[in-house]
């Protein structure tokens, strides 16, 4: 791809200006045209950037590399821990003194902090071990005997 910086522009430009037309009421979130369209402009940008990382043009950081591979966990546990993080702020009585922001970004946080935790803990874990299940142990009696001592 000669110009992925491009691309990116391009979608997050396309994303912007989808955003605000919705924000105008010109444009309803409803129905596959939007949906495809604002699908589009994150595609563009989605390829843009790996494009661009893949060709030195950028580089990742240590913790986005980390929030990368964690991403899948962190999908897979976000939607529980948020509503659990806010149902415990509201039951000791954190939620309704803390501005909405800052109560959505703690939860948000309790929901990326398990993702990284149930990664590490059972995901990297769970991957070596279904990559040692799937190689075979060699043969000990090398690769032209057999055990009965047939060829």
């Amino acid at each position: 791809m000669p110009r992925p910086v491009l691309l990116v522009l391009a979608g997050a430009t396309a994303f912007v200006v989808l955003s605000l037309a919705e924000n105008a009421g010109l444009l309803t979130p409803a129905g596959w045209l939007p949906r495809m369209a604002y699908g589009s402009a994150s595609v563009g940008v989605i390829v843009g950037l790996a494009a661009s990382e893949r060709t030195g043009l950028i580089r990742v950081g240590r913790m986005l590399g980390v929030l990368g591979a964690a991403s899948y966990a962190i999908y897979l546990t976000h939607t529980l821990v948020l509503g659990l993080a806010a149902r415990a702020a509201a039951e000791v009585g954190l939620l309704h003194p803390l501005p909405d922001g800052l109560a959505m970004a703690a939860c948000c946080g309790a929901a990326v902090a398990t993702g990284l935790a149930f990664h590490r803990l059972v995901e990297v874990r769970l991957t070596a071990l279904v990559r040692r299940a799937g190689r075979r142990p060699s043969n000990p009696l090398g690769p032209a005997r057999t055990l009965t001592g047939q060829n």
